[in-house]
């Protein structure tokens, strides 16, 4: 397993520059819900968090897709029955599509 460094200490109010490690954004945009769902394994794990520990982009789209998550729990049959039948239909759709790409 590779080590890497630990990330540099932040000066407030200045953003960290893009890391440099051999793990571009969008790879770690790829796999952010194989990262989630713990489904990655263990020397790439540790690659996505070294990543994370210097890349402020990356843990904010980490942040949004943990946000929605959340709130996507949240949801309940009579949410989705309250949605007009055209919006409803189309969000369905996304699903399935999803769990076939799958």
């Amino acid at each position: 397993m590779t080590s890497y460094p630990p990330p540099p200490p932040p000066t407030p109010g200045v953003p960290l520059p893009p890391p440099e490690d051999d793990l571009p954004c969008a790879a770690f945009v790829e796999m952010v819900t194989d990262y989630l769902d713990g489904a990655i394994p263990a020397d790439l794990r540790a690659r996505l968090e070294h990543h994370l520990a210097f890349c402020d982009g990356c843990r904010s789209v980490l942040a949004q897709i943990e946000r929605v998550i959340e709130l996507a729990g949240r949801l309940t049959e009579d949410d989705v029955g309250a949605l007009p039948d055209a919006e409803r239909q189309e969000l369905m759709a996304a699903f399935r599509a999803a769990r076939s790409e799958r």
